[in-house]
This record gives structure tokens, C-alpha cells and sequence, in this order.
């Protein structure tokens, strides 16, 4: 019976550090995950009427049908740019104006402004062109691709996560982007110092000034179908929110689909090309994967058999263990992050409860300050989740560790929260 008692919050960390241990063994991320699902579900004593009731209403849902659509849709997209050539010119375009080491981050960073979950897919082929001779280990450019992907997921307001999240903060937009902007020059900051100045690879020489022009051209040339999505999917959420209020991916579904036929238009890439990608063996395995992510999240965010929900009750167990609500506000939104690896997820898990224990009568900036410390720790937790879309995609990508590769974004993430720190001190101590 002690195995069965032991705090709800004890269990969901050890379910995570077993997934861990069992992808180490197996080296199969798939069976891994749906491991810690069944662990999860006897160790959380729920009912077979229980399990088919979450699994059911989350993949029957239509912002889980969405999301698999979106996910397949940029994928062939992604790989469609790759087979004609265009993810090569791009990288070349880029090089030629940076340096390859600078292009392994300015490339995913560009990708990094397309919302949407498993982006990183789009970016791993660009970072591996830019070690063209493959000098570099295949971890660093697996943490690279991941880490520079997401340095403006903390206030870009494409992102549905961020959009959530000043929805329940009650900021504004240009608050919001405001407080959370400055921890994208942390993010860069970290990822410079701990992984970026690691790559040895050859430099080549920048192109004459007057040619600048004309590579800026031929970059947007070569990235114009992720800039008719980004384009698309902001006109559709301001001209048509009612899109949005259906699901938060149909606009980007459809941006997706507008994009892939320009590009087959523009470049005519052919039938065999269409199919070969749109039956691709990877794509499919990679929304099976997907899906027992999303079921993986649905036994996080439903309620336990005694009808609390599941993060309701590690609020209360944090809590009753006398912990200051600061720390709770910190501690939540990271565990959401951790577990889930879902910006989307998090906030929705963890913000409902973080703001209703915001402590009545502070300032605004003492508000601000408590918003940023649980956006900001509900970042990390999601950037170092061994469930993170981007960082299973990435991992396979390159065939690296997935727990080596969580391993060493922690000293990069250190900085992220050291500037959380930082700002969070400056705000709550603001006179208001």
C-alpha cells in the first residue's frame, strides 16, 4: 500500500525519470513514453472505464486531430522544400553572409518564428548543411538546432502557448512581449557561451558588401513558403479569430496547405516527389509518436480517481508541505513544462492555479514579476521535458542520446533562470 501512497508529485517525477531510464536501455522513445504511460496509470489507480474516457476525448478532440494535421502537413512541406533543393540554396545563401557556426544558430532561429509543434524537423536539415563535412558531434548540433529554435518562444505572440497565457494573465500583448522579450537575449546569451563557441568547423569568407542585396534576395527566395505561413497564419487569427475560436491550428493547418501548393506551383517539384514524401515511413512514425505524447498529456491534465485533478493535487501537496506560494508559482508552471514539454500544455495546467494564488493587493509590477517568474520557469521545465516534440524530432534527426542531450541544456537553461532571477528581483522590488 506504500507503493500507492506516495505524494502524486513523488510519482509524476518518477514516471519521468523512468521514461529516461527506459529510453536509455531501449533506445526507443516510442516504447518509452508508452511505458511511463502505463506506470502512470496503475501507479495513479485509474479505472479501465477512467483510461478509455481520457485517451478517447483527447484523440477524438479536434484541436488533437488539428494538431496531427499540422504536424504531418509541415513535415511534407518540410521535406518537399528539402527535395528540391531549396533548404540547400538557403543554407548556402546564409553562409554566404555569415559564417557556418553562425548560421547553425541563425538558421533555426529564423525557423524558430514558424509556431508550431515539431518546428525543428524544418531546421535540423539546415543545421546539418552547415557542417557540411560533418566535423561536429552529432549531440551539439542536436542541442544547437533545438536550443536556437526556441529562443523566442517566450513572448513571440504567434505562439498559441503565449497567446494563452496573456489570455489568462489578463496583459496586454505589447506587456506581455514586453516583460518575457528580454529572456530571449538570455537564451541567446546561453546558447552562444555553452554550445555555439564549441563547434570547430571551417570558416569561410563573408561576400563582398555589394552583393548583400542580392543574397537577401535569394534567401527570402529560398524561404518564402515559411514566410507565406507565418504571414497567412497572423492575417488569419486578425481578420477571421473566429478560425481560431474552432481550433487554435486551423488557422496554421491552413497556412500549411496554402504554402505547400505555392510551392508546388512555383517549383513544380512533381508528382513522385508529392507522393514519396506525403507516404514518407518517417512522417507517419512521427505521428504515432505524437499521438502517445498526446495521451501522455492527457493522463497529466485529467483528473485522479478521487475526481481532483492530477495538478491540482501537487498544488496542494506543495502546499500542505508549508512551501512559500513564490515558490509554488516557480515550481508548478515547471513541473507543467517538464512533464508535458507543450508550451500550450503548461500554461493551461499551470496558469489557472497560478493566478488565482498571485497574493491580493500588489502592485502591477509585483504582478508582472510573479507572471514572468511563472512563464519563465515553465520555459525551462518545457525545454529540458524529455517528451518536447522538438527535441524527440531533433534527437532522431541526428540519432543522439535524448538524456545526454537534456543533460547539457541544463548549464545554457541556468542562464535563462539566472536572468528570471534577475528581472524578477527588478520588478518585485519596483515601487508601484
Amino acid at each position: 500500500m506504500f507503493f500507492f501512497n506516495v505524494p502524486v508529485t513523488i510519482k509524476l517525477v518518477s514516471a519521468l525519470v523512468l521514461i529516461l531510464a527506459i529510453n536509455r536501455i531501449l533506445k526507443n522513445l516510442l516504447v518509452s513514453i508508452s511505458s511511463g504511460i502505463v506506470i502512470l496509470i496503475l501507479w495513479l489507480r485509474f479505472s479501465p472505464g477512467q483510461v478509455f474516457e481520457i485517451f478517447s476525448s483527447k484523440l477524438c478532440s479536434l484541436n488533437s486531430i488539428m494538431l496531427l494535421l499540422v504536424i504531418y502537413a509541415i513535415t511534407v512541406l518540410s521535406n518537399v522544400m528539402s527535395e528540391t533543393g531549396m533548404m540547400k540554396k538557403l543554407v548556402n545563401a546564409v553562409n554566404s553572409l555569415v559564417s557556418p557556426v553562425s548560421g547553425m544558430a541563425v538558421l533555426p532561429a529564423m525557423i524558430g518564428l514558424l509556431p508550431i509543434p515539431g518546428g525543428a524537423i524544418f531546421s535540423a536539415p539546415l543545421v546539418a548543411d552547415c557542417d557540411g563535412n560533418n566535423e561536429v558531434d552529432a549531440i551539439l548540433k542536436t542541442k544547437i538546432n533545438y536550443w536556437f529554435r526556441h529562443i523566442w518562444e517566450f513572448w513571440w505572440p504567434l505562439y498559441p502557448g503565449v497567446l494563452l497565457a496573456i489570455n489568462l494573465s489578463g496583459l496586454k500583448t505589447i506587456q506581455y512581449a514586453v516583460l518575457m522579450s528580454p529572456l530571449t537575449l538570455f537564451a541567446v546569451f546561453g546558447g552562444y557561451f555553452f554550445l555555439l563557441r564549441k563547434v570547430k568547423i571551417q570558416q569561410v569568407n563573408r561576400i563582398n558588401s555589394l552583393s548583400r542585396f542580392t543574397v537577401l534576395l535569394n534567401i527570402f527566395r529560398q524561404i518564402y513558403p515559411v514566410m507565406i505561413v507565418i504571414l497567412l497564419f497572423a492575417s488569419f487569427n486578425f481578420l477571421f479569430p473566429e478560425i481560431s475560436a474552432v481550433s487554435s491550428y486551423v488557422p496554421m493547418l491552413a497556412a500549411v496547405f496554402i504554402s505547400i501548393c505555392m510551392l508546388c506551383i512555383i517549383e513544380k517539384p512533381g508528382i513522385f516527389i508529392l507522393k514519396k514524401n506525403m507516404l514518407n515511413k518517417k512522417n507517419i512514425d512521427l505521428i504515432f509518436l505524437v499521438i502517445v505524447i498526446l495521451l501522455y498529456g492527457a493522463v497529466i491534465e485529467s483528473r485522479l480517481p478521487s475526481g481532483n485533478h492530477l495538478m491540482n493535487q501537487v498544488r496542494q501537496e506543495i502546499t500542505s508541505a508549508g512551501i512559500p506560494v513564490l515558490i509554488i508559482i516557480s515550481v508548478l508552471p515547471f513541473i507543467s513544462g517538464l512533464s508535458t514539454g507543450i508550451s500550450l500544455a503548461l500554461v493551461g495546467a499551470s496558469f489557472p492555479i497560478v493566478t488565482g494564488i498571485i497574493p491580493q493587493g500588489i502592485s502591477n509590477f509585483q504582478y508582472h514579476a510573479c507572471i514572468l517568474l511563472a512563464a519563465g520557469s515553465g520555459f525551462i521545465g518545457m525545454i529540458l521535458s524529455p517528451v518536447h516534440i522538438c527535441l524527440i524530432v531533433t534527437n532522431n534527426y541526428f540519432k543522439s542520446s535524448l538524456t545526454v542531450s537534456i543533460l547539457r541544456l541544463i548549464k545554457p537553461a541556468m542562464i535563462i533562470a539566472a536572468g528570471i532571477a534577475v528581472m524578477f528581483f527588478i520588478y518585485y522590488f519596483i515601487p508601484g
